[in-house]
């Protein structure tokens, strides 16, 4: 059913996936806010780097990965993908992270050998490598080693750019 849905009209599949993950985040953030005041677990604009006004939930992240490691899970299966493993392990590993240092805080050095792992472990094992940058800087077909090393610090600064916005303006817990 849901194979001959995905050959003849994928936009369809991967756009209810979407769809699903969208309305379960939509869905949490209610009782993520709830939980938030309830143990005060909230960002105060207090230092001259955040943008928001008021206070935002700390938790925001956990609704946004919970709906993405349970639409993975899901819907993995149904399309062969076997790499979804080694993806729901690193969102895990990040949201822990995320989790502990927003609650908590984190050394920087821990936070920084964490996503290297966590990067490691999705270009080695996962796959999920830079094999080429078409023309990109002049720059063709990368080797395996080359491009997995690319792949780590792509990773590692689209992670570490997602966490600065979000801890600029509060961006995964601003709805509510």
């Amino acid at each position: 059913m849901f194979t001959d849905l995905i050959s003849t009209h994928p936009i369809v599949f991967y756009g209810a996936i979407a769809l699903m993950a969208f309305l379960m985040v939509l869905v949490s953030i209610p009782s993520i806010i709830f939980t938030s005041l309830k143990y005060n677990l909230f960002d105060k604009n207090d230092l001259h780097r955040k943008n928001h006004d008021l206070s935002i939930s700390r938790l925001g992240g956990l609704a946004i990965v919970s709906s993405f490691v349970i639409c993975i899970l899901l819907f993995s299966a149904m399309i062969n993908f076997k790499e979804a493993n080694f993806l729901t392990v690193s969102c895990i590993i990040l949201a822990a992270l995320g989790l502990k240092d927003d609650v908590y805080g984190t050394r920087t050095s821990t936070k920084f050998i964490l996503q290297m792992i966590v990067a490691s472990i999705l270009v080695f094992f996962g796959g999920f490598r830079l094999s080429s940058l078409y023309g990109v800087f002049n720059i063709g077909d990368m080797n395996l080693l080359w491009g997995g090393l690319f792949s780590i610090i792509l990773i590692i600064f689209l992670n570490n750019a997602f966490n600065l916005i979000d801890g600029i303006d509060g961006l995964a817990a601003g709805i509510g």
